[in-house]
């Protein structure tokens, strides 16, 4: 495949299975559903190899055991002697991530389906898991007991998020169990086995029987059959990632047994010297960067609104949107009422339009009617000079409930919005009113809990009315994360902390601040706090706040972080943290024309969640057909995720982010 930018701009407003592959100038291609094999020879190196074994090159040295490829083949999980022993890296080795926090250097690693995890095998033969961020502490599988003596290891994880290993009893026995996701409960599939291998469905598992031959069953045993008629052994299977071939080891030498016929190639010769070992198949998936605009600002709302929910009345909407339950409306000119609409948008599951004060152009109202039907609430952020009486009349006389939120200035609207979210907020978000970056960027986080509000400061102080709303929040009852995003919403707080009494009784409580050098690193510090195993993340432009206040309401409705970045290139901040997500991250959007952010974006985005060359590139706009906007259902089926939860809990904590520590009364 040329290597040359071919990549076209493609518009799908008619149809949108129309995409085209990103294709870059700097980096070998590859082309969606192509495989790759990896193995490793006697002398410690790892290599990469066409399913065929040609094409053999070098990988790595130093890996120690089998290397685990993320779903999509752009994330590689190891093991070797430096640092935690534990590293996740991009496909070609670059952008490591070592994992902390571990009991041990690992024996072992697998993937957990969604990408957010990896699941390793302690030394003393304990499966823990870990997130892939290396921010989230290690935890076990629940329900996953074991007796006196009993050793547990080499994880294999199901689309469904079960979990086969082998473990060896105390009488010696090495067993074939699986770890039921639904029950928390584990099961024996085969005795004097081990090396058990899920296919990519999880309908039918391969393990070694007997130390010497591949026999492959149903998850629960039944229907064993032997694959492997091998004259010396066959060992360590691996399943291809269409699950129609195995490979394994026989002697010094690595070769493939099609399971259906039974036809068996060699893959790596016994050369006479080495060993071949440790082969594992990496897939090579599909990923999206969806560009969601209109033809101004307005525009751009409405797309996004199209992006994230369906026709009212569409209960089996096949891009898998969701209904919307009201819509929040705000002023087009300033951002001052609306920094807190984005939580109240997620919150009400509701998208966040904008419209000039004096009358409501027909576009918007179009979006109105296909969310709601012909009746619902409707959120008007501001007095009538923000958005007039006649707009709010205008929607009530066509059946619409109007609840207009406004205060006697930007501050008191800010806490009557948040009233509006809820009366026992869980996580209290305190950044600046003066800008838009910090509080949009922060406005996401509603989408992964609903109690979520955003405070505004004046700058480097808190307003009467903020200092009286955080009085009137019990810290502890229930626990309550309270947040310094950026260095002016940060150092309000800090200066008004002995104010907050309710607060400041307690020398430690669940509260940090994020402040990076820039709002954009500030952003992608929200991200990693807050969002654990992404499937998907926006991106708007630092240049101006339409695209990321409505965007906003758009990528919490739909789980994933706002991110700022510049128009015309690629942020380092952003980018890694878009590759040290690619393991989960599904989807990214571009939020506004390219004229908000260049298309020179789309090619460096999507090789940093998939491998170079994988991603599709398409455009969702203001006009596109109802079923046009692709979510997260969307996605290829070979490729579709359960819904998983993450197996980590990533509540906001001091030691999510590096640098960060908490906040501590006596500081102040």
């Amino acid at each position: 495949m040329s290597t040359s930018h071919l990549r076209r701009i493609v518009s799908v407003a008619a149809a949108a299975a129309v995409v085209t592959p990103l294709l870059t100038s700097t980096a070998a291609q590859a082309a969606p559903g192509d495989e790759h094999i990896t193995y490793q020879v006697a002398n410690g190196s790892t290599y990469i190899a066409n399913v065929d074994g040609s094409n053999a090159r070098l990988l790595s040295t130093g890996i120690i055991g089998r290397p685990a490829w993320s779903r999509d083949g752009s994330r590689i999980a190891y093991i070797n002697n430096t640092g935690s022993g534990l590293h996740i890296a991009n496909a070609d080795m670059s952008r490591v991530v070592d994992i902390p926090n571990l009991s041990g250097r690992p024996l072992d690693v697998a993937w957990w389906p969604s990408g957010s995890d990896v699941l390793y095998t302690t030394p003393d033969y304990r499966i823990r898991f870990q997130g892939v961020d290396g921010l989230t502490n290690e935890g076990e599988l629940p329900g996953l007991v074991r007796a006196d003596g009993e050793q547990d290891s080499q994880p294999s994880v199901s689309l469904g998020g079960n979990v086969a290993f082998t473990r060896r009893t105390a009488a010696g026995v090495s067993t074939v169990r699986v770890w039921s996701r639904s029950t928390a409960t584990t099961a024996q599939v085969a005795s004097n086995a081990a090396s058990a291998a899920f296919s990519p469905d999880g309908s039918r598992l391969a393990y070694v029987l007997g130390g010497s031959q591949v026999w492959v069953s149903n998850p629960d045993g039944t229907g064993a059959q032997q694959v492997t008629t091998e004259p010396q052994s066959a060992l360590r299977p691996a399943w291809s990632a269409d699950g129609s071939s195995l490979l394994f080891e026989s002697g010094r030498a690595l070769k493939k047994i099609n399971v259906a016929s039974r036809t068996v190639t060699t893959v790596v010769p016994d050369d006479g010297v080495n060993t071949v070992s440790n082969a594992t198949w990496q897939s090579v998936g599909i990923n999206f960067v969806d560009r969601v605009y209109g033809p101004n600002a307005i525009g751009t709302g409405v797309a996004a609104s199209r992006y994230a929910y369906a026709d009212r009345g569409n209960v089996n909407d096949p891009r898998g949107r969701q209904q919307a339950n009201a819509v929040v409306l705000t002023r087009s000119d300033a951002y001052y009422d609306a920094l807190a609409g984005s939580a109240l948008a997620i919150s009400k599951r509701a998208p966040l339009l904008i419209t000039p004060t004096a009358a409501l152009p027909a576009e918007v109202l179009n979006e109105i009617r296909r969310v709601l039907g012909n009746s619902g609430t409707i959120y008007v952020l501001g007095g009538a000079d923000a958005v007039s009486n006649n707009i709010s009349n205008q929607l009530a006389g066509l059946g619409y409930t109007i609840k207009r939120i406004a205060g006697t200035n930007m501050f008191d609207t800010n806490i009557r919005i948040n009233r509006e979210i809820t009366t026992t907020p869980r996580t209290v978000i305190v950044a600046t009113g003066l800008d838009f970056y910090d509080a949009l960027a922060a406005g996401a986080v509603a989408g992964l809990d609903p109690n979520t509000v955003i405070v505004l400061s004046t700058g480097n102080t808190l307003p009467a009315v903020a200092l009286n709303y955080l009085n009137e929040i019990d810290p502890v009852d229930p626990l309550v994360n309270i947040v310094g995003v950026g260095g002016w919403g940060a150092t309000a707080l800090q200066t008004h902390w002995e104010n907050v009494t309710l607060w400041a009784d307690y020398p430690f409580y669940r509260g940090f601040d994020l402040i990076g050098p820039s709002a954009i690193h500030t952003a992608v510090m929200v991200a990693q706090a807050f969002f654990y195993g992404p499937v998907t993340a926006s991106v708007a432009t630092s240049d101006s706040w339409f695209d990321a206040l409505t965007g906003g309401a758009m990528a919490g409705a739909i789980g994933g972080p706002m991110l700022i970045n510049w128009k015309d290139s690629l942020n380092s901040e952003v980018s890694n943290y878009l590759s040290t997500n690619a393991s989960s991250l599904a989807v990214v959007q571009l939020l506004g024309s390219n004229n908000s952010l260049a298309d020179s974006l789309i090619a460096p985005i999507g090789d940093s969640i998939g491998l170079p060359g994988t991603s599709l590139y398409g455009e969702f706009t203001s006009t596109s057909s109802s079923s046009s906007a692709r979510s997260l259902a969307a996605r290829p089926t070979s490729l579709l995720e359960p819904t998983l939860p993450t197996l980590g809990s990533k509540a906001a904590s001091a030691d999510s982010v590096p640098g960060v520590t908490p906040r501590v009364a006596s500081q102040r």
